[in-house]
């Protein structure tokens, strides 16, 4: 059976502790987590979009448009760990 990275592992702490973290956490982590996965780029959201949760989603992802795959599964593993303890 092949070892779990730490961004793998990260993800299941986060999974678990879903519900105790905030809104701006949870979207941090959503930003992070899409870079580091998705293989499309992010589009930005419209100055005149209504604050739903998918606006707030598209942000988040595009906030971490700068990142590297690599550099997002850092700071969401950073992220996890700090939220975690």
């Amino acid at each position: 059976m092949p070892r779990k990275s730490a961004f793998e592992k990260a993800c299941e702490k986060a999974e678990a502790m879903r519900d105790r973290i905030s809104q701006a956490d949870a979207l941090y982590l959503y930003g992070r987590y899409k870079r580091a996965t998705s293989r499309v780029d992010p589009e930005p959201v419209g100055v005149f979009s209504w604050p739903t949760i998918d606006n707030y989603k598209k942000k988040a992802f595009w906030d971490c448009r700068h990142l590297s795959r690599t550099k997002a599964k850092q700071e969401y593993v950073a992220k996890v760990n700090e939220l975690s303890t």
